[in-house]
C-alpha cells in the first residue's frame, strides 16, 4: 500500500521483463522506485514468450537496433549470473544456438537473403545441408531442405526470469502495485509530474495517494530481451524440465 503523499524518484508502468529489469537496476542505484501493474506482475507477454535471445535469427539488416541487440545479448551471461545471485533463482541461460529451417521455396528465399548479408558482414552464421541438420536433430521435419545455424543465439527460461526479476527488484528496495491500472499522467508546468492510477477493482488511487517522480534520466538499461518463438526455430537443446517445447 502507498502511504499518503509517498514520493518516488521513478514510477514504472508495466511489470513485465522490461519494467522489472529497469526497476531492479534503478533500485540498485539507490533510487526510490514503484512499479504499477494492471494485473499480476510478470504474467502477460513476458510469461508467454519463448525466452529467445536471437538477434541474428530474427534480423533482416544490420541497423542500429540490430547492433544494440547483439551487444545486449553479449551481456546476458553476466546478467543471468547476477540475477541468480540476487534472487536465488536460476533462469536457465542456454547457449546451444538456433537452427532456422527451410521447408518451402519461400523459406529458401528468406534464408538465402539472411545468409548472404550476415555472411558478408562476417557474422557467425553457418549454412547446413539436410544431412548435417539431421545429425544435430534426428527428429526434424521430413520436408527439411536445408538450414541456417546461429551458434550465438541463446535462450532463457522466461518464466523463471519473470519469477527472478520482481524478487530481485524488491530485495533492492523497489515497490510493486499489482492489480493497479494507470489511467492518466498529469504534467504540471511548474512542478513535478504526477500520475493518477486506478485499481482493477474500481478503487481509484490518486488524490491522497500520488506518486511523484523526478526528471532524472535512466542511465542503465537491462540486456535486450527477445521474445516470440517463430515456428521454424528449433533449439538444439532438450525440452524444458516442465515439459515446454
Amino acid at each position: 500500500m502507498l502511504k499518503s503523499a509517498e514520493q518516488f524518484d521513478a514510477a514504472i508502468i508495466g511489470g513485465g521483463v522490461i519494467g522489472c529489469s529497469i526497476a531492479w537496476r534503478l533500485a540498485q542505484g539507490g533510487m526510490r522506485v514503484v512499479v504499477i501493474e494492471r494485473g499480476e506482475v510478470g504474467r502477460e507477454a513476458s510469461y508467454a514468450a519463448g525466452g529467445m535471445l536471437a538477434p541474428l535469427a530474427e534480423a533482416d539488416k544490420a541497423d542500429k537496433f540490430f547492433h544494440l541487440a547483439v551487444a545486449s545479448r553479449a551481456l546476458y551471461a553476466e546478467f543471468a549470473c547476477e540475477l541468480k545471485e540476487a534472487s536465488g533463482i536460476d533462469i536457465e541461460y542456454r547457449t546451444e544456438g538456433t537452427l532456422y529451417l527451410s521447408l518451402t521455396n519461400e523459406d529458401d528465399e528468406e534464408l538465402d537473403h539472411r545468409w548472404q548479408w550476415q555472411h558478408t558482414a562476417g557474422l557467425n552464421v553457418k549454412r547446413l545441408n539436410a544431412e548435417c541438420v539431421r545429425k544435430l536433430e534426428p527428429q526434424v521435419n521430413e520436408r527439411l531442405r536445408w538450414a541456417l545455424k546461429f551458434p550465438d543465439d541463446h535462450q532463457v527460461n522466461n518464466r523463471q526470469l519473470m519469477a527472478a526479476l520482481p524478487l530481485a527488484a524488491q530485495k533492492a528496495g523497489a515497490e510493486f502495485l499489482p492489480y493497479t491500472e494507470a489511467r492518466e499522467l498529469l504534467i504540471e508546468t511548474h512542478s513535478r509530474p504526477e500520475t493518477s492510477h486506478r485499481r482493477s477493482d474500481g478503487l481509484r488511487r490518486g488524490a491522497s495517494h500520488k506518486c511523484h517522480f523526478s526528471r532524472r534520466k535512466l542511465v542503465e538499461l537491462a540486456p535486450y530481451y527477445m521474445r516470440g518463438l517463430a515456428r521454424r526455430f528449433q533449439s538444439r537443446a532438450s525440452p524444458w524440465p516442465d515439459g515446454r517445447d
